[in-house]
Protein backbone atom coordinates (compact mmCIF):
# COMPACT_ATOMS: atom_id res chain seq x y z
CA UNK A 1 0.00 0.00 0.00
CA UNK A 2 1.24 3.43 -0.91
CA UNK A 3 0.70 6.43 1.34
CA UNK A 4 1.22 10.14 1.23
CA UNK A 5 3.66 11.75 3.66
CA UNK A 6 2.66 15.26 4.72
CA UNK A 7 5.28 17.41 6.41
CA UNK A 8 3.85 18.72 9.70
CA UNK A 9 4.58 22.33 8.76
CA UNK A 10 2.18 21.95 5.88
CA UNK A 11 -0.56 21.10 8.33
CA UNK A 12 0.06 23.36 11.30
CA UNK A 13 2.86 25.31 12.91
CA UNK A 14 0.97 25.96 16.16
CA UNK A 15 0.33 23.84 19.22
CA UNK A 16 -3.27 22.62 18.83
CA UNK A 17 -5.75 24.50 20.99
CA UNK A 18 -6.33 22.73 24.31
CA UNK A 19 -3.30 20.43 23.98
CA UNK A 20 -1.59 20.15 27.35
CA UNK A 21 2.07 21.07 27.79
CA UNK A 22 4.56 18.25 27.46
CA UNK A 23 6.44 17.33 30.63
CA UNK A 24 9.46 15.04 30.75
CA UNK A 25 10.17 14.17 34.39
CA UNK A 26 13.55 12.51 34.88
CA UNK A 27 13.41 11.92 38.63
CA UNK A 28 11.04 8.98 38.15
CA UNK A 29 12.53 5.49 37.72
CA UNK A 30 11.18 4.86 34.20
CA UNK A 31 12.35 6.59 31.05
CA UNK A 32 9.69 9.16 30.13
CA UNK A 33 7.73 8.27 26.98
CA UNK A 34 8.19 8.60 24.06
CA UNK A 35 11.93 9.18 24.55
CA UNK A 36 14.55 6.65 23.54
CA UNK A 37 17.91 6.23 25.27
CA UNK A 38 21.20 4.65 24.22
CA UNK A 39 24.68 4.35 25.75
CA UNK A 40 26.98 1.70 24.34
CA UNK A 41 28.69 0.94 27.65
CA UNK A 42 28.19 0.77 31.38
CA UNK A 43 27.78 3.95 33.41
CA UNK A 44 28.08 4.34 37.18
CA UNK A 45 25.43 6.40 38.97
CA UNK A 46 24.46 6.85 42.64
CA UNK A 47 21.22 5.08 43.55
CA UNK A 48 18.58 6.02 46.12
CA UNK A 49 20.54 4.30 48.89
CA UNK A 50 23.67 6.36 48.21
CA UNK A 51 25.54 3.50 46.56
CA UNK A 52 27.52 3.79 43.33
CA UNK A 53 26.00 1.19 41.00
CA UNK A 54 26.91 0.25 37.40
CA UNK A 55 24.14 0.47 34.82
CA UNK A 56 24.37 -1.99 31.94
CA UNK A 57 24.64 -0.89 28.32
CA UNK A 58 21.68 1.22 27.16
CA UNK A 59 20.09 1.14 30.63
CA UNK A 60 18.48 4.30 32.00
CA UNK A 61 18.64 5.19 35.69
CA UNK A 62 18.06 8.09 38.10
CA UNK A 63 21.18 9.63 39.62
CA UNK A 64 21.08 10.83 43.25
CA UNK A 65 23.05 13.32 45.32
CA UNK A 66 25.12 12.08 48.30
CA UNK A 67 22.23 13.24 50.55
CA UNK A 68 19.97 10.90 48.50
CA UNK A 69 18.05 13.68 46.72
CA UNK A 70 17.04 12.41 43.26
CA UNK A 71 18.78 14.56 40.64
CA UNK A 72 17.47 12.93 37.46
CA UNK A 73 19.11 11.81 34.24
CA UNK A 74 22.93 11.96 34.27
CA UNK A 75 23.92 12.81 30.68
CA UNK A 76 27.64 12.33 30.08
CA UNK A 77 29.97 12.33 27.13
CA UNK A 78 32.60 9.68 26.34
CA UNK A 79 35.61 9.18 28.61
CA UNK A 80 38.36 6.56 29.02
CA UNK A 81 40.13 5.55 32.22
CA UNK A 82 43.73 4.64 31.39
CA UNK A 83 44.64 3.47 34.91
CA UNK A 84 44.70 -0.32 34.71
CA UNK A 85 43.45 -2.58 37.52
CA UNK A 86 41.82 0.43 39.20
CA UNK A 87 40.68 -1.63 42.21
CA UNK A 88 43.31 -4.39 42.26
CA UNK A 89 46.35 -2.59 43.60
CA UNK A 90 48.57 -5.67 44.03
CA UNK A 91 48.41 -6.34 40.30
CA UNK A 92 50.76 -4.91 37.62
CA UNK A 93 51.21 -2.25 36.41
CA UNK A 94 50.83 -0.91 39.97
CA UNK A 95 54.04 -0.39 41.91
CA UNK A 96 54.26 0.01 45.69
CA UNK A 97 56.74 2.03 47.73
CA UNK A 98 56.91 1.28 51.47
CA UNK A 99 53.29 0.15 51.71
CA UNK A 100 51.39 -3.13 51.89
CA UNK A 101 48.04 -3.57 50.18
CA UNK A 102 45.14 -5.86 51.07
CA UNK A 103 42.61 -5.95 48.28
CA UNK A 104 38.83 -6.34 48.75
CA UNK A 105 39.14 -5.63 52.47
CA UNK A 106 36.95 -2.53 52.89
CA UNK A 107 33.41 -1.73 51.76
CA UNK A 108 33.80 0.68 48.88
CA UNK A 109 31.46 3.41 47.59
CA UNK A 110 29.80 0.67 45.53
CA UNK A 111 28.57 -1.08 48.68
CA UNK A 112 30.80 -4.12 48.07
CA UNK A 113 34.07 -5.25 49.66
CA UNK A 114 35.91 -3.90 46.63
CA UNK A 115 38.23 -1.29 48.18
CA UNK A 116 41.85 -1.93 49.16
CA UNK A 117 43.53 -1.19 52.48
CA UNK A 118 46.88 0.60 52.11
CA UNK A 119 49.15 0.37 55.18
CA UNK A 120 52.58 1.88 55.76
CA UNK A 121 55.78 -0.02 56.38
CA UNK A 122 58.27 1.30 58.95
CA UNK A 123 60.54 2.91 56.35
CA UNK A 124 61.44 6.57 56.86
CA UNK A 125 60.47 7.73 53.39
CA UNK A 126 57.43 8.21 51.14
CA UNK A 127 54.61 5.65 51.30
CA UNK A 128 52.79 5.35 47.99
CA UNK A 129 51.31 3.34 45.16
CA UNK A 130 51.97 4.43 41.57
CA UNK A 131 51.41 3.90 37.86
CA UNK A 132 53.28 5.30 34.86
CA UNK A 133 50.91 6.92 32.36
CA UNK A 134 51.59 8.61 29.04
CA UNK A 135 50.51 12.14 28.20
CA UNK A 136 49.90 14.36 25.18
CA UNK A 137 51.22 17.87 24.74
CA UNK A 138 48.90 20.58 26.17
CA UNK A 139 46.12 18.03 26.75
CA UNK A 140 44.80 18.01 30.33
CA UNK A 141 45.19 14.92 32.51
CA UNK A 142 42.47 14.37 35.10
CA UNK A 143 43.60 12.04 37.92
CA UNK A 144 41.45 10.90 40.84
CA UNK A 145 40.68 8.32 43.51
CA UNK A 146 38.20 7.67 46.30
CA UNK A 147 39.92 7.60 49.67
CA UNK A 148 38.83 6.82 53.25
CA UNK A 149 40.74 7.16 56.52
CA UNK A 150 40.93 3.83 58.35
CA UNK A 151 43.19 4.48 61.36
CA UNK A 152 46.47 5.71 62.78
CA UNK A 153 48.16 9.10 62.84
CA UNK A 154 48.72 9.64 59.10
CA UNK A 155 45.58 11.59 58.25
CA UNK A 156 46.75 13.24 55.01
CA UNK A 157 46.41 11.94 51.49
CA UNK A 158 47.70 13.35 48.22
CA UNK A 159 47.94 12.81 44.50
CA UNK A 160 51.29 13.74 42.98
CA UNK A 161 52.83 13.67 39.51
CA UNK A 162 56.56 13.46 38.96
CA UNK A 163 56.38 16.91 37.38
CA UNK A 164 56.25 18.08 41.01
CA UNK A 165 52.59 19.04 41.30
CA UNK A 166 50.86 17.87 44.49
CA UNK A 167 47.50 18.32 46.24
CA UNK A 168 46.71 17.21 49.82
CA UNK A 169 43.51 16.66 51.77
CA UNK A 170 42.74 15.71 55.36
CA UNK A 171 41.10 12.29 55.09
CA UNK A 172 39.25 12.72 58.39
CA UNK A 173 37.11 15.62 57.17
CA UNK A 174 37.81 16.18 53.47
CA UNK A 175 39.40 19.60 54.06
CA UNK A 176 42.00 20.92 51.66
CA UNK A 177 45.51 21.37 53.02
CA UNK A 178 47.10 24.71 51.99
CA UNK A 179 49.38 24.59 48.98
CA UNK A 180 49.23 22.58 45.79
CA UNK A 181 50.09 23.56 42.24
CA UNK A 182 47.77 21.68 39.90
CA UNK A 183 45.70 23.52 37.27
CA UNK A 184 42.52 22.69 39.19
CA UNK A 185 41.28 20.30 41.87
CA UNK A 186 38.03 19.01 43.34
CA UNK A 187 37.00 17.20 46.53
CA UNK A 188 33.66 15.39 46.80
CA UNK A 189 32.18 13.94 49.98
CA UNK A 190 30.36 10.80 48.87
CA UNK A 191 29.23 9.39 52.22
CA UNK A 192 30.37 6.79 54.76
CA UNK A 193 33.70 8.56 55.25
CA UNK A 194 34.65 8.42 51.57
CA UNK A 195 36.06 11.41 49.67
CA UNK A 196 36.89 11.67 45.99
CA UNK A 197 40.00 13.73 45.24
CA UNK A 198 40.50 14.86 41.63
CA UNK A 199 43.34 16.96 40.21
CA UNK A 200 44.01 18.33 36.73
CA UNK A 201 47.42 18.90 35.17
CA UNK A 202 48.27 20.29 31.72
CA UNK A 203 51.90 20.26 30.59
CA UNK A 204 53.69 20.97 27.33
CA UNK A 205 55.71 17.73 27.39
CA UNK A 206 54.34 14.96 25.19
CA UNK A 207 54.99 11.21 24.87
CA UNK A 208 56.79 11.09 28.20
CA UNK A 209 55.48 8.64 30.80
CA UNK A 210 54.46 10.46 33.95
CA UNK A 211 54.52 8.63 37.28
CA UNK A 212 51.36 9.38 39.22
CA UNK A 213 51.45 8.61 42.95
CA UNK A 214 48.57 8.15 45.37
CA UNK A 215 50.09 8.41 48.86
CA UNK A 216 49.69 9.29 52.52
CA UNK A 217 51.06 12.35 54.33
CA UNK A 218 51.55 13.46 57.92
CA UNK A 219 49.61 16.63 58.74
CA UNK A 220 50.80 18.92 61.54
CA UNK A 221 50.93 22.53 62.74
CA UNK A 222 48.69 25.54 62.37
CA UNK A 223 48.29 26.38 59.58
CA UNK A 224 48.45 22.74 58.59
CA UNK A 225 51.58 21.56 56.82
CA UNK A 226 51.81 18.23 54.97
CA UNK A 227 54.93 16.05 55.18
CA UNK A 228 55.00 13.37 52.46
CA UNK A 229 58.18 11.67 53.74
CA UNK A 230 58.18 10.32 57.30
CA UNK A 231 58.78 7.21 59.47
CA UNK A 232 55.97 4.82 58.69
CA UNK A 233 53.78 3.01 61.21
CA UNK A 234 51.95 -0.15 60.04
CA UNK A 235 48.85 0.91 61.99
CA UNK A 236 48.51 3.94 59.71
CA UNK A 237 46.04 2.87 57.05
CA UNK A 238 43.67 4.29 54.46
CA UNK A 239 41.34 2.69 51.91
CA UNK A 240 41.50 3.37 48.18
CA UNK A 241 38.92 2.75 45.43
CA UNK A 242 38.40 3.72 41.81
CA UNK A 243 41.76 5.22 40.82
CA UNK A 244 41.48 6.93 37.45
CA UNK A 245 43.37 8.88 34.79
CA UNK A 246 41.18 10.46 32.08
CA UNK A 247 43.10 12.19 29.32
CA UNK A 248 41.52 15.29 27.79
CA UNK A 249 38.92 15.82 30.53
CA UNK A 250 38.45 19.26 32.07
CA UNK A 251 36.42 18.25 35.16
CA UNK A 252 35.22 15.12 37.02
CA UNK A 253 32.41 12.93 35.74
CA UNK A 254 31.22 9.51 36.91
CA UNK A 255 33.88 6.92 37.88
CA UNK A 256 35.08 4.28 35.42
CA UNK A 257 36.38 0.98 36.83
CA UNK A 258 39.03 -0.94 34.90
CA UNK A 259 40.59 -4.39 34.82
CA UNK A 260 43.47 -5.51 32.62
CA UNK A 261 42.44 -3.19 29.77
CA UNK A 262 41.39 0.42 29.35
CA UNK A 263 37.72 1.04 29.93
CA UNK A 264 35.63 3.59 28.03
CA UNK A 265 32.28 5.05 28.99
CA UNK A 266 30.27 5.78 25.86
CA UNK A 267 28.26 8.95 25.34
CA UNK A 268 24.66 9.04 26.55
CA UNK A 269 22.08 9.79 23.84
CA UNK A 270 18.41 10.62 24.43
CA UNK A 271 15.81 11.87 21.95
CA UNK A 272 12.15 11.63 21.02
CA UNK A 273 9.30 13.10 18.98
CA UNK A 274 5.96 14.63 19.91
CA UNK A 275 2.97 16.33 18.26
CA UNK A 276 4.11 19.47 16.40
CA UNK A 277 3.61 22.71 18.29
CA UNK A 278 4.92 26.24 18.66
CA UNK A 279 5.97 26.61 22.30
CA UNK A 280 5.22 29.73 24.27
CA UNK A 281 7.59 28.84 27.13
CA UNK A 282 9.87 26.10 28.39
CA UNK A 283 10.76 25.08 31.92
CA UNK A 284 14.15 23.58 32.74
CA UNK A 285 15.38 21.99 35.95
CA UNK A 286 18.64 20.22 36.77
CA UNK A 287 22.19 20.49 38.04
CA UNK A 288 25.26 21.77 36.21
CA UNK A 289 28.44 19.79 35.58
CA UNK A 290 31.36 20.06 37.99
CA UNK A 291 33.29 22.21 35.55
CA UNK A 292 33.38 23.38 31.95
CA UNK A 293 35.81 22.99 29.10
CA UNK A 294 36.26 24.68 25.74
CA UNK A 295 32.80 23.83 24.32
CA UNK A 296 29.29 24.76 25.38
CA UNK A 297 27.33 22.20 27.41
CA UNK A 298 23.89 21.52 25.91
CA UNK A 299 20.97 20.66 28.17
CA UNK A 300 18.51 20.16 25.31
CA UNK A 301 17.70 21.07 21.72
CA UNK A 302 14.21 21.22 20.18
CA UNK A 303 14.02 20.88 16.41
CA UNK A 304 11.71 20.06 13.51
CA UNK A 305 12.05 18.34 10.14
CA UNK A 306 14.30 21.14 8.95
CA UNK A 307 16.80 19.83 11.55
CA UNK A 308 17.69 23.27 12.82
CA UNK A 309 18.30 24.11 16.47
CA UNK A 310 14.99 25.97 16.74
CA UNK A 311 15.30 26.10 20.53
CA UNK A 312 18.48 25.19 22.34
CA UNK A 313 19.50 25.43 25.98
CA UNK A 314 23.16 25.43 26.87
CA UNK A 315 25.77 26.54 29.39
CA UNK A 316 28.15 28.83 27.57
CA UNK A 317 31.81 27.84 27.84
CA UNK A 318 33.14 31.39 27.89
CA UNK A 319 31.35 32.52 31.07
CA UNK A 320 29.21 29.62 32.41
CA UNK A 321 25.99 31.51 31.67
CA UNK A 322 22.83 29.47 31.04
CA UNK A 323 21.55 30.50 27.61
CA UNK A 324 18.26 29.82 25.83
CA UNK A 325 18.15 30.84 22.18
CA UNK A 326 15.56 30.41 19.44
CA UNK A 327 15.38 31.66 15.86
CA UNK A 328 16.81 35.18 16.19
CA UNK A 329 16.18 35.66 19.93
CA UNK A 330 18.10 34.73 23.05
CA UNK A 331 17.72 34.80 26.84
CA UNK A 332 20.75 34.98 29.13
CA UNK A 333 19.78 33.53 32.53
CA UNK A 334 23.07 34.50 34.16
CA UNK A 335 25.96 32.48 35.51
CA UNK A 336 25.25 28.88 36.46
CA UNK A 337 28.01 27.88 38.85
CA UNK A 338 29.66 24.46 38.69
CA UNK A 339 27.67 21.69 40.36
CA UNK A 340 24.76 24.05 41.18
CA UNK A 341 21.01 23.51 40.84
CA UNK A 342 18.64 25.55 38.69
CA UNK A 343 14.91 25.73 37.94
CA UNK A 344 14.08 28.25 35.20
CA UNK A 345 11.06 29.09 33.04
CA UNK A 346 11.67 31.08 29.85
CA UNK A 347 9.19 32.59 27.37
CA UNK A 348 10.11 31.63 23.79
CA UNK A 349 7.54 33.42 21.63
CA UNK A 350 7.95 33.21 17.83
CA UNK A 351 10.18 30.17 18.15
CA UNK A 352 8.59 28.28 15.28
CA UNK A 353 7.12 24.82 15.45
CA UNK A 354 9.05 21.91 16.95
CA UNK A 355 8.36 18.22 17.30
CA UNK A 356 11.73 16.63 18.17
CA UNK A 357 13.78 16.88 21.37
CA UNK A 358 17.33 15.91 22.25
CA UNK A 359 18.06 15.75 25.98
CA UNK A 360 21.52 16.15 27.48
CA UNK A 361 23.25 17.13 24.22
CA UNK A 362 22.78 19.15 21.05
CA UNK A 363 20.80 18.06 17.97
CA UNK A 364 23.81 16.14 16.67
CA UNK A 365 24.29 14.16 19.88
CA UNK A 366 27.41 16.11 20.88
CA UNK A 367 28.47 18.86 23.30
CA UNK A 368 27.23 16.87 26.29
CA UNK A 369 25.57 18.48 29.33
CA UNK A 370 27.70 16.36 31.72
CA UNK A 371 25.30 17.16 34.56
CA UNK A 372 21.81 16.02 35.51
CA UNK A 373 18.49 16.88 33.93
CA UNK A 374 15.51 16.71 36.28
CA UNK A 375 12.74 18.23 34.20
CA UNK A 376 12.01 19.64 30.75
CA UNK A 377 8.56 21.09 30.08
CA UNK A 378 7.33 22.52 26.77
CA UNK A 379 4.28 24.78 27.13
Amino acid sequence: MFGVFIKPSAVSTQRPLGVAPILWDFVVPSLPAPLTFTRGSKQIIRDGAGTLVPLNDNTYGVHHAPNLTPLGYLSEGPATNSVLQSNTLNTAPWSKTNVTVVENSVTGPDGLESASTVAETESNSVHAIAQDLSRESTVPDLVSAYVKFIGGTTTGFCIRSNSGNTRYIDMTNGAWVPGGTFDAYWIESVGNGWYRLTVRETLATANTPITWRWRGAVLSGSPVVASPSYPGVPANRFALWGAAHVRGASYPTSPIITGAALETRAACKMSGSFAPRTPSAIRLKGRAAMGIGATDQHLCALTNFDAGNHIRVYRRASDRHLIVDWVSSSADLGELADDSDFDETVAVSDSGYVHLINVGHDKDGARQWDGTVARVEVR
